[in-house]
């Protein structure tokens, strides 16, 4: 858990060192969080890490194709396989995968 932390901590200093006052930017801290500002915002791009408390970052994923089809899925992991990867494309139409 602490390396997926630290990947996160990491690429959203990124984004807001290279995109600053161009995005607003959500945090949440869980998946109904997550979906709670998805329903409230229009949001371009999503990204969550894989390992996540509640469910995995593919249900989230597919979970949020539904609800928000034009929202961008960048899904980060520290845990690559196949299947992984096969499921984030097919199952959640995940852009990117990270």
């Amino acid at each position: 858990m602490c390396c997926s932390l630290m990947t996160i901590n990491g690429f959203l200093a990124a984004v807001r060192r290279n995109f600053h006052g161009q995005f607003e930017l959500f945090l949440a801290q869980d998946v109904e969080s997550a979906l709670e500002i998805v329903t409230e915002r229009d949001i371009a791009v999503a990204v969550c890490d894989y390992r996540m408390p509640q469910e995995d970052g593919l249900q989230f994923m597919e979970r949020l194709r539904r609800q928000s089809p034009a929202t961008q899925r960048i899904l980060l992991t520290g845990y690559p396989g196949l299947q992984v990867a096969l499921d984030a494309v097919n199952k959640a139409a995940v852009l990117f995968m990270l």
